[in-house]
């Protein structure tokens, strides 16, 4: 019919497999050749298509899944790279914080930018002890001087003591 109505085309129907008397669904397609008389026609069966394309499905699919899961564990990889001084340097701050403890340092290892921000905490930390020194050191060193001279005065008022002069 569709040789006679269109020359050519493709044909649904349902033929059964070799070694089988069940139908299966099945495309072909149909050409006339006219010198003879014949119908000319090729066909494959649906199920056969399906499986195939479930199984390049699968594959891919296997592909897909590892590549996946290979960037996934670079990104873990990275994130944990970088998550992990940062933490170290947020628990340092909390120590610090806690215990007022100023000899506490970061461990800075590689180069980059979170290995810069660990030294720079670490700077940083020095730079403060070194400050808080001198002003907790600051005040008792003006106080010394202070009874130093005092005691100096004292001693210089006091007949027959020895020539005593402070200086800071």
């Amino acid at each position: 019919d569709k040789v006679r109505s269109e020359g050519k085309g493709f044909v649904a129907y349902q033929w059964p497999k070799p070694g089988s008397d069940k139908p299966v669904d099945k495309l072909s397609y149909v050409q006339g050749f006219e010198p003879w008389g014949w119908v000319i026609g090729s066909g494959i069966y649906i199920d056969d298509v399906d499986r195939h394309f479930l199984k390049q499905v699968g594959t891919l699919g296997l592909i897909v899944l590892a590549i996946a899961s290979a960037f996934g564990m670079l990104l873990f990889f990275l994130m944990r790279s970088i998550a992990t001084p940062i933490n170290d340097i947020r628990a340092a701050m909390v120590s610090i914080r806690q215990s007022n403890d100023l000899s506490r340092r970061v461990k800075v290892a590689g180069q980059g930018e979170i290995s810069d921000i660990g030294n720079s905490f670490n700077e940083l930390i020095a730079g403060v002890r070194g400050d808080v020194a001198i002003k907790l050191y600051g005040d008792d060193l003006d106080k010394l001087t202070a009874t130093a001279n005092r005691i100096g005065a004292v001693l210089q008022s006091t007949p027959g003591a020895a020539d005593v002069k402070v200086e800071q």
